[in-house]
């Protein structure tokens, strides 16, 4: 009656209310305690996945030319009151400048709608000035929001756009980046046979013939994304190998985080835990200077699940805790 050997007193002519012995489970183990909470917030992996695509969304959020004078009338008045006033002197360079500057603010508070709102009016006094170079940079900007929003086709048509203007004029780092993020839209789109060769056949040579590393780089981990997305990580290795020792002549950490977050986490769906828990772990480190806590908390999730798969209890507990921190800031 007692399998764990806790009951010392006992009366076995008790014939009261109840049960005659009522034996409490034993707490749960550590080990338990780590396997069931990794289990349960599994779920929330596409949330943070999300939140990683939203941060990369808010750092390539491009502003405008004139950005700086807007900053500074912004400090002074009220966006409102400034709208008003543009609007009566038909200043159609401050105004789309406004909103842009507004919209990027909309995103930092995460008001995606708001956003895209914004971009609709910045991107229709961009056309009534005579500056290209900054509505190209507006519908870029828009084209980013829409794929947040899962508008995949109005996303591709924008994208299609700019690479059409970018080839037009023989800029082709501009086209390549744009094909990148077309890449990345058709892989959304489940096409990802077209995502790869757009890549593979354009992007690659392009970046190959301009020698620019980063863009190169960046083209390497959206094709590691878009194998990651069909489960084959054997290839999104393989890629991310090469992205690695790229980065690594660069010195860049951002990047360097990036890729060895993506290749602990296809290390760790594989089951290759000791390999996995080396580039995780590097991964933190570099997320502790680059104060990156979106990506920081997609790799204390997937460090936290390698470390209860390798028995280290304490760590993955310690590790969890961290993660419950970042999770309350990040999504309220």
């Amino acid at each position: 009656m007692d399998p764990y050997g806790f009951v010392n007193k006992y009366d076995p002519q008790f014939n009261g209310i109840g049960p005659k012995v009522y034996i409490l489970p034993l707490p749960r183990s550590l080990e338990e305690e780590m396997k069931d909470t990794y289990t349960e917030i599994a779920a929330f992996k596409d949330t943070i996945n999300r939140g990683l695509m939203f941060s990369a969304l808010l750092k390539g959020f491009h502003l405008t030319s004139n950005h700086q004078l807007i900053e500074a009338e912004v400090a002074l008045a009220a966006p409102a009151k400034l709208i008003e006033e543009r609007k009566t002197l038909h200043d159609h360079g401050a105004l789309y400048a406004l909103y842009n500057l507004l919209a990027n603010k909309a995103l930092a508070a995460k008001e995606l709608d708001s956003a895209a709102r914004l971009l609709d009016s910045a991107d229709r006094y961009s056309w009534l000035s005579n500056h290209t170079s900054d509505r190209l940079l507006i519908r870029s900007n828009k084209a980013a929001v829409l794929l947040m929003q899962d508008a995949l086709e109005q996303a591709s048509a924008l994208e299609n756009e700019l690479i059409a203007y970018y080839s037009s004029q023989n800029d082709n780092n501009r086209k390549a980046e744009h094909l990148t993020r077309e890449a990345l839209i058709s892989a959304h789109k489940q096409a990802y046979t077209l995502a790869e060769n757009t890549i593979i056949r354009q992007v690659f040579p392009i970046y190959n013939k301009t020698k620019d590393k980063k863009g190169k780089i960046q083209a390497w981990i959206t094709l590691a994304n878009i194998y990651h997305l069909q489960n084959k990580h054997t290839e999104a290795q393989w890629f991310l190998l090469q992205a690695k020792t790229e980065a690594t002549t660069l010195k860049s950490a951002e990047l360097l985080a990036v890729i060895n977050y993506l290749l602990g986490y296809s290390k760790s769906v594989q089951k290759n835990y000791a390999v996995a828990e080396k580039e995780l772990s590097v991964a933190l480190q570099l997320t502790e200077e680059l104060q990156d806590n979106y990506l920081k908390i997609a790799i204390v999730e997937e460090l936290g699940r390698t470390k209860v798969a390798l028995g280290q209890y304490e760590e993955a507990k310690s590790l969890y805790t961290e993660y419950k921190k970042l999770r309350t800031a990040l999504f309220r």
